[in-house]
């Protein structure tokens, strides 16, 4: 019934949550107190480097290389000791991975038929960000609608696997600021919290959100629910960590209270629209309409774009 990732692109997506965070916890005091833990935890990051490297995720390791760089060049030495264990990681995986799929069926005498997944270019990025610019450009202030870039079909992808892009063509250039000032306003309080108040954890825990940011830079990372479920259980975990004590009870006033149940309100009526009425007739409008574009593309949620008006 669940076969596993229909991409491996959606569990690398997973894995540039984890991994940071993983380093990060292996620095905890709760993980220090025995050996024996650290060493599950020391595995673990190393067989995870290893399949990052055999599924060759280009995004994942720009990602994560992104986030610890910006640690290492905004913190100084501070966490040392938890980047160096990153890159020792790193290499141990890529050494495993060399030792699995080509030195033991070397020496095994085996077939060496597996394709290498590193490459270079952008894999046709280019032309479905070109098509979000063109929506840009035609709708510039509200965008074509949330999910809307799928319905204009091609035969390469369902959204332009790049965040910035996709936001500012379904809704707008003006939300699509307001989104990353918040989006920036979060990530430098966080980062301001990892330097007063270093602990490794919340170290892993910003180079956890700053990595999928920049993996959502050249892959759809806020288009599968799957990894929009972690990174929504991580940001909510960032920010009650990284809250000043006493902060919200002064800032969120009654009136903000009352807009934030209202917003919620809405999003539980949507939500049960979409369950009653859209849910059940799923397959039949698949099925409708792979028959009309002769598609053969696994069905997705939000493949056909269109929101019903």
């Amino acid at each position: 019934m669940y076969p596993g990732f229909d991409n491996p692109r959606f569990f690398g997506q997973f894995q540039t949550i984890m991994i940071p965070i993983m380093h990060g916890l292996y620095f905890h005091r709760i993980w220090q107190e025995k050996i024996f833990n650290r060493g599950i935890l020391a595995a673990i990051l190393i067989l995870q480097w290893c399949i990052v490297w055999a599924l060759a995720g280009r995004g994942v390791m720009l990602g994560i290389a992104a986030a610890f760089s910006i640690l290492l060049l905004t913190t100084g030495p501070r966490y040392r000791r938890l980047l160096l264990q990153a890159l020792l990681a790193m290499l141990i995986g890529l050494a495993l991975y060399w030792l699995f799929f080509f030195c033991i069926p070397s020496w095994a005498g085996l077939a060496q038929d597996i394709p290498s997944g590193l490459r270079f270019g952008l894999s046709k990025r280019d032309t479905l960000w070109l098509g979000a610019w063109e929506m840009i450009k035609s709708n510039p202030l509200l965008g074509v609608g949330p999910l809307h870039f799928s319905a204009v079909w091609n035969h390469i992808g369902a959204h332009p696997h790049q965040a910035v892009l996709q936001f500012a063509a379904e809704w707008g250039v003006p939300a699509t600021l307001l989104l990353l000032w918040i989006v920036a306003r979060a990530m430098w309080q966080g980062l301001m919290v990892v330097r007063t108040q270093p602990t490794p954890l919340d170290a892993g825990l910003w180079a956890a959100l700053m990595a999928s940011l920049v993996l959502a830079q050249v892959d759809g990372v806020f288009v599968m629910p799957y990894t929009e479920g972690w990174l929504a259980l991580i940001a909510g975990l960032a920010l009650a960590r990284w809250q000043q004590p006493g902060h919200a009870a002064n800032t969120l006033s009654l009136w903000s209270g009352y807009m934030m149940k209202a917003v919620l309100l809405l999003a539980v009526l949507v939500i049960a629209k979409i369950l009653i009425v859209d849910v059940p007739v799923l397959h039949e409008t698949y099925r409708e309409f792979y028959e009309q574009h002769r598609i053969g593309s696994p069905p997705r949620f939000w493949d056909q774009g269109w929101i019903p008006m």
